[in-house]
């Protein structure tokens, strides 16, 4: 249950104040006529929609640098492109000015962004290994205690957060566990912030044919899911990826009359599953009521806004990063995602949203792809309203089967 893909969790249903499952939903047929056999038609980019900028080009480049020399300080990065502002979190601040100089050579942004370094109380290290730490814990409490379903933490670096169906009770029970001391120290109880979660099942686009496209719904005997995008694995095949928890190896789907094909293989730990479809599939996307197609992937940073087009939900952006997420789901703790929220207390996600695509715009009117839809959550601003979303990033979805996103 270690943290090996270093930044961050999440999978889905079965967790957090509702998280997890997805399903059910409209249909696309006939409004994707027009569109190339791959997605793409060079339509203009939509109003409004959120491309990575300067900001986050710069913010981007100083997340990969920090592991090289700065792990023990960096706590995190987050991105206002509003602002055109990116600002740093460390420990030690003076080091956080040190890793900003580097970047901005690397970046030759020149001072076009606006770069504030503030200061943080743990550094990423530190909430990486608190959050394991505390996960085995929380296996230890499943048995006749509260049910852990999510341990997540920001860029400050101000502690962790734990979603949880008994939250009082886990706050006790973490305040009695020993907190390391000294060098390596591990996360006060105090900065611990328990939320409750009340786990929510997996609930049952339309008739996607050949070749397919993610953003399809797509339909089994138990469950209805989306699917993300196509890659290529070298030695294998070219695979559809959905989210794992919407049917392990051998599950067939079908999309309205047509059939999609059988997941061929599951990554439980990541909410990755990769589905072998019927007729191939290629770089095309269901994007509302456009078909697009993806040009390329990143990670995913605190601060930028995102899109997800989940076939129930069917297209919404004005979702901004929040956090790195590890959550629990089918008896593990699952990795490699991001967790993302509305701004104004709007539903993010709904059921039957899982497995699809959460994506950004490029300006030339083509997909950047972030990840694969694993869960859902509400923060409590609004009672029964999901405006969270938790998706597995395609970086770690790639690097899992050594594969290449499809893209044109």
């Amino acid at each position: 249950m270690s943290s090996s893909l270093g930044r961050g969790p999440l999978r889905r249903i079965g967790v957090l104040a509702a998280v997890l499952g997805l399903l059910a939903a409209p249909s696309a047929g006939a409004a994707w006529a027009g569109t190339g056999a791959d997605g793409g038609r060079g339509a203009a980019l939509p109003a409004g929609a959120p491309t990575r900028t300067a900001a986050g080009e710069l913010a981007a480049v100083i997340d990969a640098a920090a592991p090289a020399g700065y792990a023990d300080t960096y706590a995190g990065v987050s991105v206002d492109a509003g602002a055109g502002r990116v600002t740093v979190f460390a420990t030690d601040t003076g080091r956080g000015r040190a890793l900003v100089a580097a970047a901005e050579r690397s970046a030759h942004s020149g001072g076009r962004v606006r770069v504030e370094v503030k200061a943080a109380k743990y550094s990423r290290r530190q909430l990486e290994a608190a959050r394991t730490e505390l996960e085995a814990a929380a296996d230890g409490w499943r048995a006749s205690g509260p049910q852990v379903s999510m341990v997540s933490f920001g860029a400050e670096g101000d502690g962790l957060r734990v979603a949880a169906d008994d939250p009082a009770r886990a706050a006790a029970l973490n305040r009695a566990r020993p907190v390391r001391q000294g060098a390596g120290a591990g996360v006060d109880p105090a900065d611990v912030r328990f939320l409750a979660a009340t786990p929510v099942p997996v609930v049952d686009r339309d008739n996607d044919g050949a070749p397919h496209w993610g953003g399809a719904t797509i339909t089994s005997s138990s469950a209805q899911c989306t699917t993300a995008f196509a890659m290529d694995v070298p030695g294998w095949d070219r695979y559809m990826v959905t989210a794992a928890h919407c049917g392990g190896a051998g599950t067939h789907f079908t999309s309205g009359s047509s059939d999609y094909g059988t997941v061929f293989n599951t990554l439980p730990s990541i909410d990755a599953g990769i589905i072998k479809t019927a007729g191939g599939s290629n770089s095309g996307v269901y994007i509302g009521t456009e078909g697009r197609a993806y040009a390329n992937w990143v990670w995913s940073l605190m601060g930028e806004e995102v899109c997800q087009s989940g076939s129930v939900t069917r297209y919404r952006c004005g979702i901004f990063v929040t956090g790195d997420a590890q959550h629990w789901d089918n008896g593990i703790w699952v990795q490699g995602g991001i967790e993302a929220c509305t701004r104004d207390g709007s539903t993010a996600v709904r059921h039957g949203d899982s497995g699809g695509p959460v994506f950004n715009w490029r300006a030339d009117g083509k997909i950047t792809s972030r990840g694969v839809i694993s869960y859902m959550f509400s923060s409590g601003a609004a009672p029964g309203v999901y405006d969270c979303i938790g998706w597995s990033q395609t970086g770690h979805v790639l690097a899992s089967w050594q594969a290449s996103l499809v893209t044109s």
